[in-house]
């Protein structure tokens, strides 16, 4: 990993997180996490039809759906709405290694991909796992982090892992430098708010 280019945007970070626009960036995700860690293994077994529409209805990866309730039932007709649920569960709170959940959802091609399930992930557990998109990847390849997924067969489980692995030294490297605590999601905001417009901008 490039630390001199992560150090710079680290101190661009510092700047800008005393903006009003910035906090509210940030508290957006906090809200979303409270509302994703509130739905339990036994809630999302529980949950409605309705409620699904809802629950893919608020993930970044499904703003371009302006019919949330269209791809809703696309993903239950395709998976059936009993084992969609359960996927979902064994993806978030499964004993399985992430990699091996990872590879048995992504491989299931539930309409459901790498960035909605890495939404769902961090949102659940911010610590662990980084939210994996066109943006994030393009912020690890601007660090220079090796083998970053291009291409739909490259988003697999242990490639995954590996940039949570990145992730969590960007989050060390945030904390130190800040001297305050910080999760994945606090590093989405730093790959989304700062660090892709230097990348682009260079």
């Amino acid at each position: 990993m490039n630390q001199e280019k992560l150090n710079s945007s680290i101190r661009e970070y510092k700047k800008h997180i005393a903006k009003i626009s910035d906090i509210e960036a940030i508290n957006e995700r906090n809200e979303r996490k409270v509302y994703y860690q509130s739905w339990t293994k036994e809630r999302i077994q529980n949950m409605t039809e309705d409620e699904f529409v809802e629950y893919i209805g608020k993930l970044w990866s499904m703003i371009v759906w302006g019919n949330k309730k269209y791809i809703a039932d696309k993903i239950i007709e395709i998976n059936g709405f009993d084992n969609i649920k359960n996927m979902i569960i064994d993806l978030l709170y499964g004993n399985d290694s992430i990699e091996t959940r990872w590879d048995r959802f992504y491989k299931a091609k539930t309409r459901l991909g790498a960035s909605s399930m890495s939404e769902l992930l961090s949102y659940v557990n911010p610590d662990e796992y980084v939210i994996c998109n066109k943006i994030t990847c393009s912020c690890f390849k601007y660090l220079e982090l090796p083998k970053v997924p291009r291409y739909n067969y490259q988003y697999t489980g242990e490639n995954y892992k590996r940039l949570c692995d990145a992730a969590k030294e960007i989050r060390n490297k945030l904390q130190e430098e800040t001297n305050s605590k910080a999760d994945l999601l606090i590093v989405d905001y730093l790959f989304w708010d700062i660090m892709y417009p230097i990348s682009k901008k260079e």
